[in-house]
């Protein structure tokens, strides 16, 4: 069952059966949630892309405009770096900013 682990202080709580509104987890998509579509919150636009085989981020966006085409290319850029970093033998870079 999915499960959130992180969230920022602005996101909501996606107890029991909430991440499941956000599915498929395998591909980077949009989602749109109706106003009401959690107890007390307004319309929101998320977007869904997958970072590894057991990990999504979910990025929402309050009222219009939904996600742009160019926002979600960016985001499938990104999938498609991490694969082909998956796949390369060279060593990943795991400092902290401004470290070399």
């Amino acid at each position: 069952m999915p499960r959130v682990t992180f969230s920022t202080p602005g996101a909501p709580s996606l107890d029991g059966d909430g991440p499941q509104r956000f599915r498929p987890f395998d591909t980077i998509h949009r989602v749109v949630l109706e106003p009401g579509w959690l107890s007390g919150w307004d319309s929101r636009h998320a977007v869904v892309a997958p970072i590894s085989e057991e990990r999504v981020i979910v990025i929402g966006r309050r009222g219009e405009p939904a996600f742009f085409r160019s926002e979600m290319a960016r985001l499938a850029h990104l999938d498609r770096w991490r694969n082909t970093m998956a796949e390369s033998d060279e060593p990943v870079f795991t400092g902290q900013p401004g470290e070399v």
